[in-house]
């Protein structure tokens, strides 16, 4: 077990555990709820913060981040569901690309977020963590908006 599995995941497992929690004051037709203007629908913000995921895990084996993965699952747009398994998924292979990392790569990795801007891995997954902030800041506009009950925990993490 390298030191960001044993340090740095039960926390980031924390954060990964309110996605869910928002999931469950969702019905499927939440989804399709825009707050209006340019506003992307709640199911665009859920799957946008997916493949943000997505390209944090592949970054591990590549060592540089690309945005450019887009979902190619139509079905996650519209089911809440499909949403939580494919989370689900997304967690499980964030976690298993970091833990087939040795402590000597951990200390010695660097990841390139941009030409000439390099971050150590774990500060890397430290923006991640930043990503899923500014996502559930977001969805909780749009939980209010729809007038749901913010999830218990919601609170303690967000204010």
């Amino acid at each position: 077990m390298n030191t960001i599995i044993r340090d740095q995941f039960p926390i980031l497992r924390e954060y990964q555990a309110l996605r869910p929690m928002a999931l469950d004051q969702l019905a499927d037709t939440d989804l399709a709820f825009s707050p209006g203007g340019a506003a992307p629908s709640l199911a665009e913000l859920c799957v946008g913060i997916g493949e943000v995921e997505h390209s944090y895990a592949a970054s591990i084996a590549s060592r540089t981040i690309d945005f450019a993965y887009r979902n190619d699952d139509p079905a996650r747009t519209g089911s809440v569901a499909a949403l939580r398994d494919w989370y689900s998924e997304l967690d499980r292979q964030l976690q298993d690309a970091v833990a087939a990392l040795s402590d000597e790569d951990v200390a010695a990795w660097q990841i390139t977020r941009f030409e000439g801007f390099t971050l150590p891995l774990q500060i890397h997954l430290d923006v991640y963590k930043e990503a899923l902030l500014l996502f559930y800041g977001r969805v909780d506009v749009y939980l209010t908006a729809l007038g749901k009950t913010r999830p218990e925990r919601w609170a303690e993490w967000l204010g």
